[in-house]
């Protein structure tokens, strides 16, 4: 069995937080998304806890008015409608990419509200009532969508920034001490839940893309099985006609494989399978719109995309060459061979051409291949073929006419 990427990235140590390759940026895509029913909750919750903390500064604290008035226009004129404006932009298509970016600024925005008024209040004498710093730990590591690294690097500058602000505003050393250690530890209790719920939120990642590969792969070889075929081959129909690309589609079968698994066994039979599944994934190389699929049995389907003139052709007697020198390693048939017949459709996907013809018409010449003794490629071009019957069908009828 061939494993897949997710697979292979579950069984290594991710506890650094970041994967191999490309499922780093597959994870980042899927994080933004995954988070950003959350951004939007938060954006709500901290627009309507900024209404309280005003309420609150008005019931409870005898201000003076200029700085309370102060206090109204920063938190309910500024940072409430831009928690507003964030939730509203996070449910508009194509604003998720943008994420990042607008939680950076709604932290940023954040903070600086509240060091400023800080220093407002103590200019005023009075004392600064609210834990802002935790607010902003809180968000950063659990509500923001940003991942646990950029997370504690914001919530760090935002200590230190903080921590210079109360020593700039002479609080002492043993104050400004027992500071550091009261937002240390919310940076702890909050980090650790940041990290873990990246650190669940990449295993749920990799759960899910293993659950979605055995729904569309085949087990034994590692290839598409026929549901994942049917969607990449309408996928890359689709983008064919969009870029007026050619196709070639072939069809491949194990010549004689009853006879294999009769003399072998059908252990053996499965280990010619997946021979023959590595020489199709060797030999197809990693062009990404390229891919190979196990239709059933020991029938498989190879799809190139725009392969070149003469070029499908060409792959598919590589094809063939490549699973007749491969010999099985191990087993009962070990240093056995296969050989593989092949049916080759080369197809320009227009209106009027059904996908579905183009894989019965590859079946039908594979067929042809088996008739010719096997091991042996049989080739055609639909669109050439239905000029060529368009062009008899007009003679036809002109010849109809003229007598």
């Amino acid at each position: 069995m061939l494993d897949s990427e997710y697979e292979s990235q579950l069984a290594q140590p991710y506890w650094g937080l970041r994967f191999t390759g490309e499922l780093e940026r597959g994870f980042r895509a899927y994080y933004r998304g995954y988070l950003r029913n959350h951004l939007r909750l938060a954006s709500v919750a901290l627009a309507v806890m900024v209404a309280l903390a005003s309420l609150t500064n008005h019931v409870f604290f005898d201000l003076p008015e200029a700085l309370s008035w102060q206090f109204d226009m920063l938190m309910l004129g500024l940072l409430a409608p831009s928690m507003l404006i964030l939730f509203y932009l996070l449910g508009r298509p194509g604003w998720t990419t943008l994420m990042y970016p607008m939680s950076i600024a709604v932290a940023v925005l954040g903070t600086g509200f509240f060091l400023l008024l800080e220093i407002r209040y103590a200019a005023a004498g009075v004392a600064y009532p609210f834990e802002s710093f935790l607010f902003v730990c809180a968000y950063l590591f659990l509500l923001s969508g940003l991942r646990f690294r950029p997370a504690l690097a914001l919530a760090l500058m935002v200590f230190a920034v903080t921590l210079w602000l109360r020593l700039s505003l002479g609080g002492g050393w043993a104050t400004v001490g027992e500071s550091a250690y009261n937002l240390l530890a919310i940076i702890v209790i909050c980090g650790a839940g940041g990290y873990m719920q990246e650190f669940t939120a990449r295993t749920n990642f990799l759960h899910q893309n293993i659950a979605a590969f055995n729904v569309s792969h085949d087990p034994l070889t590692g290839l598409n099985n026929r549901r994942g075929f049917n969607d990449l081959y309408a996928l890359v129909w689709r983008q064919a006609i969009r870029d007026s690309a050619d196709l070639a589609v072939m069809v491949v079968d194990i010549d004689h494989f009853k006879r294999f698994n009769d003399n072998f066994g059908h252990a053996a039979g499965d280990q010619a399978l997946a021979s023959v599944a590595r020489t199709f994934q060797q030999v197809s190389g990693s062009r990404p719109l390229d891919f190979c699929a196990r239709l059933g049995g020991e029938e498989f389907a190879v799809v190139m995309y725009a392969p070149g003139k003469g070029n499908a052709k060409v792959f598919a007697e590589k094809i063939r060459q490549a699973v007749e020198q491969t010999r099985i390693d191990g087993g009962p048939a070990d240093g056995e061979s296969v050989t593989v017949s092949v049916g080759l459709v080369t197809v320009r996907p227009v209106p009027g051409v059904h996908p579905e013809a183009v894989l019965q018409r590859a079946d039908q010449l594979l067929y042809l291949a088996k008739q010719a003794g096997r091991n042996v490629v049989r080739a055609a071009d639909i669109n050439e073929e239905s000029q060529g019957d368009s062009e008899a069908q007009q003679s036809a009828s002109t010849q109809a006419s003229q007598a």
